[in-house]
């Protein structure tokens, strides 16, 4: 939808959406806690709403959704900070932390029932879709050409990665860099149509966050790094890589 290889949760504002609703949740709103999954999803769609209302002007562009992304992320990242200054206890700053790094100490067997019925959906609408995202990914002139509603599919198919991002933060906390890091691994192996993407991230993701997971809990010994941590010293240098070996980063 962005045409450009930096897409993720974390550009179009959803990631900080979700995480400002959980962290509001657990520092302010305790008594709602049971809820999360939906209110996670409903603080992701917020500040993708806000997103597209920012980036509306008699339709959207790739460049302006990245564009709106980046600020309205920047915005939720303050508000997620300045929570913490409300919160009571230290228990509640340190179960606070967890869920902006990413953790996955405390998930259990419940977490993962929560969770699955909004992945499964998720991932079965993202399949469905597949053909409309390699569609967009020739240009929206040639999308609109084919009779492609283009805005329309931008705004629907931007619900199943709200739902579906939001669905894994309310379980894990915000985890940084899997959504980059995981399709652009599974696109050097499986290329770049959609509907092999979709399959080959929804097996690759579960296991390199096992492994992920794995190094975080054997890094220091007895002490556990939050899964988050691990991901963001791997990602960083990996994405790295990637952007010294191609010539060209998308349309941006």
């Amino acid at each position: 939808m962005t045409r450009n290889e930096l897409a993720s949760p974390f550009v179009l504002g959803v990631s900080s959406g979700a995480g400002f609703a959980v962290l509001a949740t657990l520092v302010v709103f305790s008594s709602f806690a049971p809820f999360l999954p939906v209110i996670a999803a409903i603080g992701g769609s917020i500040a993708f709403l806000l997103v597209y209302t920012i980036a509306w002007k008699g339709g959207t562009s790739p460049v302006r959704l990245v564009l709106a992304g980046v600020i309205v992320n920047m915005v939720f990242q303050s508000l997620q900070q300045g929570l913490f200054f409300f919160a009571d206890d230290l228990g509640t700053v340190q179960r606070g932390l967890a869920w902006i790094t990413g953790s996955l100490t405390a998930t259990g067997w419940d977490e993962v029932r929560i969770a699955s019925i909004p992945a499964i959906v998720a991932i079965v609408l993202a399949l469905a879709g597949a053909r409309q995202l390699n569609v967009l990914l020739l240009g929206e002139s040639t999308a609109r050409s084919l009779g492609m509603r283009v805005e329309r599919v931008r705004f629907l198919l931007s619900g199943v990665a709200i739902l579906a991002a939001s669905a894994a933060i309310a379980v894990a906390g915000i985890i940084s860099f899997f959504g980059l890091i995981v399709p652009h691994i599974v696109r050097t192996i499986v290329g770049g149509d959609n509907r092999q993407l979709v399959i080959g991230c929804t097996f690759a993701g579960p296991a390199l966050m096992t492994a992920a997971d794995v190094g975080a809990r054997l890094a220091l010994g007895g002490t556990q790094l939050h899964v988050g941590v691990v991901t963001g010293v791997i990602g960083g240098p990996y994405f790295l890589y990637l952007m010294r070996r191609q010539q060209s980063m998308g349309e941006l």
